[in-house]
């Protein structure tokens, strides 16, 4: 629960970073800038993959990487940087849907997870961690999201709670979560709201 707990504190700060940046430079900035700390991380990663040191990064990395991310260091930071510039590249126009998103990822996939571990006692499927009530955990949480941002009224409530319900399911889809639930968020709000 400890190397949870420390992965999900960077998944906030991260998360939160972005909202941040979004909300003080727009998405055409945030996009330069995430786009910028992607390429550094990325070349980080290969440098420390080929056996280069970099003690403070090998230290961050060793704290938080699971051990099926092990072949790229980083591999959670990087995907979660990369779903950030697709969705700042695919909705640049749309702050708000980007907004929503980047939140859903930060707070829905940290409750989950969270939650999950400490109250998890049904699994869902047989070879994956996740559990029903983690998946009810990320669901609700999910909801509170999109309607802080999309508050629900008689017409879309009905829109908001599926698009709540494909983001929540599209942690089960066979990529990583870093990319799936902020990019199955933004679509769904996009389509549904």
């Amino acid at each position: 629960m400890k190397k949870e707990l420390q992965r999900k504190f960077f998944h906030i700060v991260f998360g939160l970073f972005f909202i941040f940046l979004i909300l003080a430079f727009g998405t055409e900035m945030s996009l330069y800038i995430i786009t910028a700390l992607f390429l550094f991380g990325l070349l980080i990663a290969i440098a420390l993959r080929l056996g280069h040191r970099f003690h403070l990064f090998e230290k961050i990395i060793s704290m938080v990487e699971r051990e099926h991310e092990k072949h790229l260091p980083g591999k959670g930071a990087l995907l979660f940087f990369a779903a950030a510039i697709i969705l700042l590249y695919f909705f640049r126009n749309e702050p708000r849907i980007v907004i929503a998103a980047l939140s859903v990822e930060v707070f829905a996939d940290t409750a989950a997870a969270l939650g999950g571990q400490k109250f998890g006692r049904i699994r869902l499927l047989k070879d994956r961690k996740k559990t029903v009530e983690g998946s009810i955990i990320c669901f609700v949480v999910t909801f509170i999201c999109i309607a802080f941002f999309f508050p629900p009224t008689a017409s879309n409530a009905l829109m908001i709670l599926l698009a709540s319900f494909l983001t929540t399911a599209s942690e089960y889809l066979p990529l990583d979560d870093n990319i799936t639930i902020p990019l199955v968020a933004a679509a769904s709000i996009k389509l549904l709201l």
